[in-house]
């Protein structure tokens, strides 16, 4: 049984220049700061601290695709009596499901391109627990993704200036009515044509659909 709490979404796009991103939106310290935070910091392949710089990452690429999700809970989730630590589950699996589709979407997208990375939102849980716990090298090199906070980006900023969708923060008592998934597409490319003349690309527009 999918225990997923029912939602729709609001999506998204915007493309901005690599270098207009870094210039606007990246701060590595501030955002390592952040990440020293964390409980998993240190602890999964996909986040800090590196063996290699993030800017060098953003360097290396001509344009940054931001596919920005805001989730929006169904009234009778918000109505639903939960702890916690309940809350924190069900808001996970909804982040963790469109983390997916998200991945799933930009590898597809990926294949336009002649070189490209896609970014993803928070930490990779591909593996329970991650072998970087263990010492071992990444099990999924090829399918782990870092996330754009983990190379320095600041999402939030990002999904409100780019996107127009504002980060609704929660007191963890109460079942937030929204959250935001922020995963991208970095590449090396000018956007692929779709044969009419016109950039297939994504455009700050909006998409609603519900959950399954």
């Amino acid at each position: 049984m999918d225990d997923t709490p029912a939602y729709a979404t609001t999506r998204r796009y915007a493309r901005i220049r690599a270098v207009d991103y870094v210039e606007r939106y990246v701060d590595v310290p501030r955002m390592l700061g952040y990440c020293e935070q964390c409980p998993i910091y240190g602890k999964a392949w996909s986040c800090p601290p590196f063996d290699f710089d993030p800017l060098k990452v953003w360097a290396s690429f001509e344009w940054f695709e931001i596919d920005a999700v805001q989730i929006e809970f169904a009234d009778e989730e918000l109505a639903k009596q939960r702890t916690p630590t309940q809350i924190q589950a069900a808001v996970r699996r909804a982040i963790d499901r469109e983390k997916r589709l998200a991945a799933r979407a930009h590898r597809r997208r990926a294949r336009q391109y002649s070189r490209s990375l896609a970014v993803s939102a928070g930490a990779c849980e591909l593996c329970e627990p991650c072998t970087r716990v263990q010492g071992l090298p990444c099990t999924h090199p090829d399918l782990m993704l870092h996330s754009i906070e983990a190379l320095g980006g600041d999402v939030v900023a990002s999904a409100e200036e780019l996107c127009g969708l504002p980060v609704a923060w929660s007191d963890g008592a109460r079942m937030p009515a929204s959250v935001l998934v922020v995963t991208g597409l970095l590449s090396s490319d000018g956007p692929p044509d779709d044969g009419s003349g016109n950039p297939d690309r994504p455009r700050d527009e909006i998409a609603g659909t519900a959950s399954e």
